[in-house]
């Protein structure tokens, strides 16, 4: 039993070596650098959801991104190069401590660019691809033409890249249901590696109220501000991945992370903020409601890094008080460190627990509802990855 304790002690900072990243694409709906009244309606949501990519679509220039930048964003979210298009634009926001960017390219089309952003995420090195698109809109077949016509430029990118990347295609597809020719070329594999794979796949169309759950537009029953009116009815938001996101990739799609945010599956055909929503509170809908006529979608994925055991407790600028305990555990991080993300594991290597820190002094782990025993702490300061054994009695 020793000797079992000791070998979990070396070999689970190495299991348990998983940073978790967040992902919001969003439709701003013609943001611009006057655009100054939805500020805090953005804030309200961005705040909340606290997440390591921003992708939005919708930009009106290099003002109105540097303006979003400064009145929107805080804290250590850092913005890519921005490179205007025809037509409205695409911008990245990222965590700096999480992710640094190592390219922005643009795919060209017939109406807008497809934004190309490759990452390399910090801790684990991996590198990311993000491509955001917003697609030709409304019905037709000359619509439906141009959107595959779209989505074949962004294929023939992917399709190019090194077999086992890691990619993504988020933002603003102008979708009516899965049978489109564009939805069905992103997830063709004819032989080729550069597919895309939707986590939460419906089949038919999807402005119906049994999908009511996945709709992203309108968020609103009347226009204003210039935006799309007739209340959640559309998926037109949606987050693809690449084949790579599996359980034995080492960047991994949490599954059940993915969500429209703000929705609750029973505000089809009303105004998000309608009394009452079950998923988020009056002031979230509210703020919603006025942003944009299109709702965020976020989702999540862990970067696994195989790299070796990181440093624990001795010598580490984090201290776990008490530790052990009965399963509160204090963590306090040194003047002038600042914790970013902590994740909990248990015996085995299965996490636990994943949150982005809030307090940047401060923050408690509550263990009480677990059973008794050793568990690991891996938390991110600075950028650093740190382990800490903990245990319960």
């Amino acid at each position: 039993m020793v000797f079992l304790r000791i070998l979990l002690f070396l070999l689970l900072p190495i299991l348990c070596l998983a940073q978790p990243a967040t992902l919001m694409t969003w439709n701003l709906l013609n943001f611009y650098e006057t655009s100054s009244d939805r500020v805090p309606y953005y804030r309200t949501v961005i705040d909340s959801m606290q997440p390591e990519l921003l992708v939005v679509q919708e930009m009106q220039g290099q003002a109105a991104a540097t303006y979003f930048r400064q009145e929107v964003i805080h804290g250590t979210m850092a913005m890519a190069q921005f490179i205007p298009g025809p037509d409205s634009d695409n911008a990245l926001f990222y965590d700096s401590v999480v992710f640094e960017i190592m390219a922005v390219q643009v795919i060209s089309t017939t109406l807008r660019d497809i934004a190309w952003y490759t990452l390399r995420h910090r801790s684990s090195t991996d590198t990311l691809h993000v491509f955001s698109v917003h697609l030709k809109s409304s019905t037709g077949t000359a619509n439906e033409q141009q959107r595959l016509s779209e989505v074949n430029n962004l294929r023939n990118v992917t399709d190019a890249l090194p077999q086992g990347s890691y990619f993504i295609v988020c933002g603003d597809f102008n979708f009516y249901g899965s049978t489109e020719p564009a939805y069905q070329r992103l997830l063709a594999q004819d032989g080729n590696t550069g597919y895309f794979i939707d986590q939460i796949g419906t089949s038919g169309l999807w402005n119906s109220e049994s999908y009511a759950i996945r709709h992203t537009q309108s968020p609103r029953v009347r226009s204003f501000g210039g935006g799309a009116s007739g209340g959640l009815d559309d998926r037109f938001d949606l987050i693809l991945f690449s084949h790579s996101f599996g359980p034995s990739g080492r960047i991994q799609y949490m599954y059940g992370t993915s969500w429209a945010v703000g929705n609750d599956g029973n505000h089809y055909n009303d105004s998000i903020n309608a009394l009452p929503n079950t998923s988020v509170s009056q002031t979230m809908a509210n703020a919603l409601h006025y942003a944009s006529d299109h709702l965020p979608v976020v989702t999540s994925f862990n970067f696994i890094n195989p790299s070796g055991i990181e440093e624990h407790s001795s010598g580490s600028p984090l201290k776990v008080q008490p530790n052990p305990s009965n399963g509160i555990f204090n963590l306090h991080q040194s003047s002038g460190k600042t914790i970013d993300i902590y994740t909990v594991c248990n015996a085995f290597g299965e996490m636990l627990l994943s949150v982005r820190a809030m307090n940047t002094n401060e923050n408690t782990i509550d263990l009480t509802s677990y059973p008794s025993g050793m568990y690991f702490l891996r938390v991110i300061i600075n950028g650093k990855s740190h382990s800490v054994p903990l245990v319960k009695y």
